[in-house]
């Protein structure tokens, strides 16, 4: 007997990428570059992608030095420098709504994907899913998410997550106690202490930075030293081994 199955179809989605807030989110809040390749591999793993568009200034030398990375993605690449030094500053909002509100009675797509946490972007997301019945993906930077946008989506993404996130913590990891000690080269920050406080950094919880923090001690990146605390105690301190992490490209 002869079994017939019918694969189930991926959507149809159409992407437009906030590149401003993308990569100078992640460089602010965890001092590194977007993973573009890793997401973007995602998005076709759930997505028909028919259309992706990255909208930037890249003027901006942290935006310019990933242009070969988004070439090697798609040729829909939008300059959004805006010459008149007097004008208002939100020119790449202004140029990847004119593109979504363009696309947005487009036959055949059935899925609008917005890379953006900005505000400005609620009411075409709302008319999106209310007016032109299309599922609305919406992917921002965790603290950089305006509420009332997520409010509008039919589903929000929160980024970085996954493998990204944790090479994140372990980047902000590695910047907060460099900070430590080059302020304090005596100062005793405990693992606690730093999973706390980079878990405050970062908008993740205690559990998933100390699960990073152990594994940077399995692969030697941190390590732990007892140090007399006075009092008849010692405390565990806990320190960067920087030959390891330089030969690693992590410092």
């Amino acid at each position: 007997m002869r079994f017939l199955f019918r694969s189930e179809q991926k959507k149809k989605a159409i992407c437009f990428v906030d590149f401003d807030h993308w990569c100078i989110s992640m460089l602010q809040k965890y001092g590194t570059k977007p993973d573009v390749r890793l997401w973007y591999n995602e998005i076709c793993r759930e997505y028909d992608l028919r259309g992706l568009f990255f909208f930037g200034d890249f003027s901006n030398p942290q935006l310019r030095s990933m242009l070969a990375e988004l070439r090697g993605i798609t040729n829909m690449i939008i300059e959004t420098q805006n010459s008149d030094e007097h004008s208002e500053k939100d020119f790449t909002d202004f140029i990847m709504l004119d593109h979504i509100y363009r696309n947005a009675n487009e036959r055949g797509i059935d899925v609008f994907i917005i890379f953006s946490g900005d505000g400005h972007f609620s009411s075409v997301t709302s008319y999106l899913k209310n007016s032109c019945g299309k599922e609305v993906v919406v992917y921002g930077i965790k603290g950089s998410f305006s509420g009332q946008l997520k409010s509008c989506a039919t589903r929000t993404v929160e980024m970085p997550c996954g493998e990204e996130l944790k090479n994140c913590i372990l980047r902000v990891v590695c910047r907060q106690l460099g900070r430590i000690y080059s302020s304090n080269k005596n100062a005793n920050p405990t693992f606690l202490a730093t999973a706390s406080a980079v878990a405050a950094a970062v908008g993740s919880d205690t559990d998933s930075v100390s699960e990073v923090m152990n594994q940077m001690i399995a692969d030697g990146y941190l390590y732990q030293v007892r140090k007399y605390a006075g009092h008849g105690r010692n405390i565990k301190v806990i320190r960067l081994d920087t030959d390891r992490l330089t030969a690693a490209g992590l410092l």
